[in-house]
């Protein structure tokens, strides 16, 4: 029973802290022609949102309801002209309703980790002069490839049909066996683990075995489970994937950092 407890999977909960709102406030300032910015009294909006301060909390589990306080396009075309908007628009699944919400220190807007979750234009009037406008996320034509785009976070798990091109993607670059300690599905007894040659079909295969994932009929493993797990692991931060700027590996910095964890390791090995 206390096995089955600690497998269960626990409802975390998410504080809306207002750290570093003044610098938002600040660029939305910034951004703004100067006859729009004299319109606003930046220094009380500043005051009222930008202390240290916890929001409320909410569960991070489901998603958050609009609060009574978002008003929609429609409701906003009489007084579009009074008081200065600043819209939130990129690509889905970002954080452009997580932002709004740390600005408020509360939840105002809905939000979830699902992309394109918010799906009508909304407005919260920060003073009477000033907005913030949230919308859904906008999918420009990319030039980059549709298996970073899923593990990106911008295309929906749940609608891949194709997984493993990702996957595939995803351990070129990252030592996801390593990582989340997988035995070779088809290993033997003389052959050392380091010199399997991983693809994408094996490590979901052994996911799905270390994880007890099988088919209903057969009892095979079900890959294509795995697979999408994996997936949403990657999407909420448990396996890492991450591209470093242009020139990062020519900074003196970088190799100095390197010869330093080398060390730190050989001293831990001999330990």
């Amino acid at each position: 029973v206390e096995a089955m407890k600690r497998n269960i999977k626990q409802r975390r909960h998410r504080r809306y802290h207002a750290v570093g709102v003044n610098d938002v406030l600040r660029a939305c300032r910034d951004v703004l022609p100067e006859a729009q910015r004299q319109q606003v009294d930046w220094d009380s909006v500043m005051e009222q949102y930008g202390g240290e301060k916890e929001g409320e909390e909410i569960d991070e589990a489901s998603d958050t309801e609009d609060a009574p306080s978002t008003k929609n396009e429609e409701d906003d075309d009489d007084d579009a002209d009074d008081d200065d908007g600043t819209p939130a628009s990129s690509h889905p699944n970002v954080g452009k309703s997580s932002l709004i919400n740390s600005v408020f220190g509360r939840t105002v807007v809905s939000a979830s980790r699902t992309p394109g979750h918010t799906k009508h234009f909304q407005t919260l009037h920060l003073s009477p002069t000033l907005r913030l406008c949230d919308g859904p996320g906008l999918v420009f034509p990319s030039l980059l490839p549709r298996a970073l785009q899923i593990l990106s976070g911008i295309y929906n798990v749940a609608q891949v049909q194709e997984p493993y091109t990702a996957i595939h993607f995803l351990a070129e670059r990252v030592p996801v066996e390593r990582v989340l300690n997988l035995k070779p599905p088809h290993h033997t007894a003389g052959d050392a683990d380091h010199d399997y040659e991983w693809s994408a079909w094996d490590i979901c295969e052994a996911f799905a075995i270390q994880r007890g994932f099988m088919t209903a009929r057969g009892a095979r493993p079900d890959v294509s489970r795995a697979a999408n797990q994996i997936l949403r692991m990657v999407n909420m931060g448990q396996v890492l994937l991450s591209f470093k700027p242009p020139g990062f590996y020519s900074k003196p910095g970088y190799y100095l950092k390197k010869e330093i964890d080398a060390q730190n390791e050989s001293a831990l090995s001999v330990d």
